[in-house]
């Protein structure tokens, strides 16, 4: 779970190995990232009732390849910027990932 959601239920997808950019991993790896992607905007889908899953692949804020992948239902909510000033709330955060669980 991201600890500053853009909403809830955003969810980030790390793979096993480090680089910096998701375009140099490995194929094998590459692979897996987007098929966790998309078994995760699934399981977003059907449990939190969204009317869409985007994806952010930014990598600027930490250079390790990742996946922002969290449920939105407009352009608003899509663009959102989080105030990474308020701290996570742990509970609510665990309480997600919970209903997320593959």
């Amino acid at each position: 779970m991201d600890i500053h959601p853009i909403q809830p239920g955003h969810v980030l997808v790390v793979p096993k190995i480090q680089v910096d950019q998701f375009q140099d991993l490995p194929e094998e790896d590459y692979v897996a990232l987007w098929s966790a992607v998309k078994k995760i905007a699934k399981k977003q889908k059907e449990v939190l009732k969204r009317g869409r899953v985007g994806i952010h692949v930014v990598g600027v804020d930490i250079p390790h390849a990742h996946v922002h992948v969290f449920p939105f239902d407009s352009m608003p909510e899509y663009r959102t910027v989080v105030d990474k000033s308020i701290p996570p709330d742990h509970e609510a955060l665990a309480e997600m990932a919970a209903k997320l669980v593959l």
